[in-house]
């Protein structure tokens, strides 16, 4: 039996070759460790895996009650934004207050010299 592709089967798997390029140039800059980039590329490779042969994912959506493929992808889509919005949102905070108290440490020092 032939299958034949879906426009957004070509259109993933171009965007995670797209991708592995991006993670390559900036493993290649220094940008991220080896442990990152072997994290990354196994991500993509098996995001290709997943957009050519969506009827693997197919014993897991019964399981879950999902009808299709893509909409357990963008469920998880979502739930990863969800982490990393929050996972920003903290570090900015945490930043916020390193600031204020290099801020609140540099004007104690400056006072006491002058």
């Amino acid at each position: 039996m032939v299958e034949t592709f879906l426009g957004i089967q070509v259109i993933s798997i171009f965007f995670a070759i797209f991708m592995l390029y991006l993670v390559r140039v900036h493993y290649k800059r220094g940008h991220l460790g080896i442990k990152e980039y072997i994290f990354w590329c196994f991500s993509w490779v098996v995001f290709i895996i997943f957009a050519l042969f969506p009827h693997i994912l197919s014993p897991l959506l019964t399981t879950l009650s999902i009808v299709r493929a893509l909409d357990l992808l963008m469920i998880l889509a979502f739930m990863i934004l969800t982490y990393l919005a929050f996972s920003d949102h903290m570090a900015v905070r945490d930043l916020y207050r390193q600031i204020g108290k290099l801020v609140s440490e540099n004007a104690k020092k400056t006072t006491h010299k002058k």
